[in-house]
């Protein structure tokens, strides 16, 4: 990867929707190799690119949308562990927190 699309993709977050990014970004942003980076195009999962003067952009836009979608459409897989449920107010050390009795053990 050279150093603009270095920098392109250290700034991937600050560059505008209209700003276009070369294949080493769209490779590395979703850990895929080039190949497959072509492969998703014609299948439609990345969308298609410009090709300008003949070089080959994928608008940073489009990107956003697609990493958005696909961070979408994970569902858990039966079986894995899912993350705990935030703790409620109901909880030991909140009733202690709120009664002023938490941390005063040995006192």
């Amino acid at each position: 990867m050279n150093d603009v699309d270095s920098a392109a993709l250290r700034r991937f977050d600050e560059l505008p929707a209209s700003a276009n990014v070369r294949l080493p970004v769209v490779a590395t942003l979703f850990s895929i190799s080039r190949a497959t980076v072509w492969r998703w195009c014609r299948k439609g999962h990345l969308p298609q690119p410009t090709h300008i003067q003949g070089v080959t952009f994928w608008n940073v836009g489009a990107l956003r949308l697609c990493l958005l979608s696909q961070t979408k459409v994970t569902l858990p897989v039966a079986g894995m562990a899912q993350p705990a449920p935030p703790a409620d107010d109901s909880s030991q050390e909140a009733s202690e927190v709120r009664n002023g009795i938490h941390g005063t053990q040995g006192q």
